[in-house]
């Protein structure tokens, strides 16, 4: 159950109102004067975590930005801070607050569909995933190492790769299973177990379990060697030495293996950057970077809205969360991760050993994202400097509108516009 109360700040001091204040856990809301939502907020004392914004001598950059602003505030209190989380994570999805973190859309990372729903399953990279009963992983970071995977995985898995359209209207083998990249389940009766082991290799090596895939490999070689069926053990050979190449690629950094998600932070300049290490099966098999502007919210705060909003949507949940640092609510933070993934779930700041370096890591590429970004924006600085020199301009451009016209003999006239807004 929630209940819902506002309070008025008609010109006064933020605590002024405090004494209204709830020290239960719940959400906080701020609005400017026409009702619009600034910031939404999750406390576990919602009284206190309002006495820091409103703190006598508090210079921080968001006190004054919020409360230059702010004419409203408001609390819903929740249960527990576990339904905080949820509360805060929908009310975020529904205002949209300009001042809260919103990382960039998983729509532009290339997920993995695997299509269970289907008798015969086929693997496919998707920007687009919905609740459609069949099973996603991802979203990858990086394009071209996914294609890379999944042209290994034709190669290495026999499965099928054709539309269902063309996979019912099938009368013969095609050209795939000329060449051994399909088992043709379209008109050949197979075992469906033998179809499923393929599937189930493949995933594997998209989970980054290369190492118990190259050892089933090897042994399925091995007996095929045995019974002299050497034309098998020769294609179980090159599959496993593909896989192998797949695997150079990924790092050892967990020798215990594991599925953990590693973030680090780093601030400067007005910028705050985020990189996440997603380490599958002990490997480090990507990474996810982001940077938003910094208003100074106290960094457990920034690090707790970046991991609610990191999990958002259909994003996989692995069994360790390391952070950088505490953050209030980590215990309602793994509740509410755990709820997702279907079983517990770690949320750890690590002081030693593996864990801690792999947390080190990733802070020093959040660091390293972040030098080159400010590169970026000074190299952007001196560009527009230029133009503005050449140009004659008094001051330098912030915003620069190019205009094309184009036509046909006078006829069938087409105008474009392209506008660059500070670089």
């Amino acid at each position: 159950m929630v209940e819902a109360r506002g309070e008025e700040r008609p010109g006064g001091w933020l605590e002024e109102r405090l004494p209204s204040v709830p020290r239960k856990p719940g959400v906080y809301l701020f609005r400017d004067s026409r009702g619009k939502v600034l910031y939404v907020g999750k406390a576990k004392d919602l009284r206190a975590r309002l006495r820091s914004y409103a703190a006598a001598g508090d210079g921080r950059y968001h006190v004054r930005f919020l409360m230059e602003r702010a004419s409203k505030v408001e609390t819903l209190v929740t249960n527990n801070e576990t339904e905080a989380l949820i509360l805060e994570n929908n009310l975020i999805k529904q205002y949209r607050p300009r001042y809260n973190i919103r990382l960039k859309d998983d729509k532009t990372y290339l997920s993995v569909k695997v299509t269970t729903k289907d008798e015969w399953p086929r693997i496919l990279a998707t920007r687009h995933i919905v609740r459609d009963g069949n099973t996603y992983l991802g979203p990858f970071a990086s394009a071209t190492g996914l294609r890379e995977t999944l042209e290994t995985i034709r190669k290495v898995f026999p499965l099928r790769t054709c539309s269902d359209a063309v996979f019912r209207n099938r009368s013969r083998p095609c050209l795939e299973y000329q060449i051994h990249r399909c088992l043709a389940p379209c008109v050949i009766d197979i075992d469906p177990a033998e179809y499923r082991a393929q599937l189930d290799g493949a995933l594997k090596l998209l989970e980054g379990k290369t190492g118990e895939l190259i050892e089933s490999l090897k042994q399925a070689m091995l007996q095929a060697s045995e019974e002299e069926r050497f034309e098998d053990a020769a294609r179980l050979r090159d599959r496993m030495a593909a896989v192998a190449r797949i695997a150079e690629k990924q790092a050892v950094v967990s020798h215990g293996g594991g599925d953990r998600d590693v973030f680090g932070l780093c601030r400067e300049g007005g910028i705050v950057e985020a990189q996440v290490l997603t380490v599958r099966g002990g490997k480090l098999v990507g990474h996810h970077g982001y940077h938003f502007e910094d208003y100074e919210l106290p960094e457990e705060e920034l690090l707790s809205s970046l991991v609610a909003r990191f999990y958002e949507g259909e994003r996989f949940v692995p069994d360790e969360v390391l952070l950088p640092r505490p953050i209030e609510g980590a215990a309602a933070l793994a509740d509410y991760l755990g709820g997702k993934r279907g079983r517990r779930v770690a949320v750890l700041v690590p002081k030693r050993g593996e864990r801690r370096r792999l947390v080190e890591m990733a802070v020093e590429n959040a660091r390293q994202g972040l030098r080159e970004r400010l590169d970026d924006s000074s190299q952007r600085e001196r560009t527009l400097a230029e133009i503005g020199r050449r140009l004659g301009l008094a001051s330098v451009p912030k915003r620069i509108e190019c205009f094309d016209i184009s036509h046909a003999g006078g006829e069938a006239v087409v105008a474009s516009m392209v506008a660059f807004d500070e670089g």
